[in-house]
């Protein structure tokens, strides 16, 4: 393909790791490529990759703290512009996202589906992190 047009070719499919990026540009031959479901529950992986590509940079995940501050500011911004009722919806399931892989994750899930309140879900947010900071040994 990138061969039989003069235009820019942007590939993607399940890119979700920095040697998914290499592989795919690799097979396809690319000039950039494109994240989607990669970046559900990690929306600092765009700009991670943009860093991998431009200076070849590997920066690690960020740690659960900041993890959960940038979880709970999506909430809010998610509440700001869909009101509380609507947006606690939308939010789920970026939050189910969020919190996978984290010890106790399908219970802290289950709790914050069936939330309803802004704050509880707050609490179950936090404290979904606060297990996983502790687990590692990383203060709050």
């Amino acid at each position: 393909m990138k061969a039989a047009v003069t235009i820019p070719v942007i590939a993607n499919g399940d890119i979700k790791s920095f040697s998914d990026i290499d592989d795919c540009l690799a097979a396809s031959g690319a000039d950039g490529v494109m994240i989607g479901r990669g970046a559900q529950g990690r929306p600092w992986f765009p700009g991670h990759a943009i860093a991998y590509l431009r200076d070849g940079v590997v920066m690690a995940e960020p740690p659960p703290s900041q993890r959960r501050d940038i979880l709970l500011r999506h909430l809010d911004g998610i509440l700001s512009h869909h009101g509380t009722n609507i947006g606690l919806r939308i939010a789920r399931k970026h939050i189910a996202w969020s919190i996978a892989g984290l010890d106790g994750a399908a219970a802290f899930r289950s709790q914050a589906m069936a939330a309803e309140d802004y704050r509880a879900v707050q609490a179950i947010i936090r404290a979904a992190f606060e297990i996983q900071q502790e687990y590692l040994g990383e203060a709050a």
